[in-house]
């Protein structure tokens, strides 16, 4: 499996701009477009990172991006590939990322933004929405959801965590 491998140092942002259950987000290039998620990994061998769980979380996140992207309900991915950087015990360490479309926006959960929101309608939805495309998110919520500042669309992002089934199929009544 050929995968690209780049070095940390590479990266635009030095630091993490949210840190998740399975990993971090960072601003990927100068121009600010596009963002990575590293997920935690303490792979030591590229052979490791390809039997860790990081690296199923990080195909899963991928695909669970691609396809909710197209409907413009995530960020649109652009690569995986693996994030190697000095290891904190020494030698070196390997760790999958994403790197994704960068939406510059707040999450759902920050305070003041929505007063007169009911937040678990909208969530539920774009869960729903998510759902009849076949995504089951598995952990989405408040911290999980972005409102894009240019479009003021909720995106949901984080799917680490999801089950990609087949589509929801809606029957139309055919007219007589």
């Amino acid at each position: 499996m050929a995968t690209k491998v780049i070095k940390k140092s590479d990266i635009y942002s030095r630091k993490s701009r949210g840190d998740g259950a399975s990993g971090e987000y960072r601003i990927f290039n100068r121009a600010k477009t596009r963002g990575i998620k590293i997920f935690f990994s303490d792979a030591s061998t590229l052979h490791e990172v390809y039997r860790d769980s990081a690296w199923e979380e990080a195909k899963c996140e991928f695909k669970g991006l691609k396809l909710a992207s197209k409907a413009g309900l995530a960020p649109k991915p652009y690569k995986l590939v693996l994030v190697k950087e000095k290891s904190y015990y020494g030698g070196v360490q390997y760790r999958p990322a994403v790197i994704m479309q960068h939406i510059k926006g707040h999450t759902y959960d920050t305070p003041d933004d929505h007063n007169d929101i009911d937040t678990s309608d909208e969530l539920a939805a774009l869960n729903e929405k998510l759902t009849n495309l076949g995504i089951h998110h598995g952990d989405l919520h408040g911290e999980n959801a972005i409102i894009c500042h240019k479009t003021q669309k909720l995106m949901a992002i984080d799917f680490a965590f999801c089950n990609i089934t087949k589509p929801k199929r809606i029957r139309r009544r055919r007219k007589k």
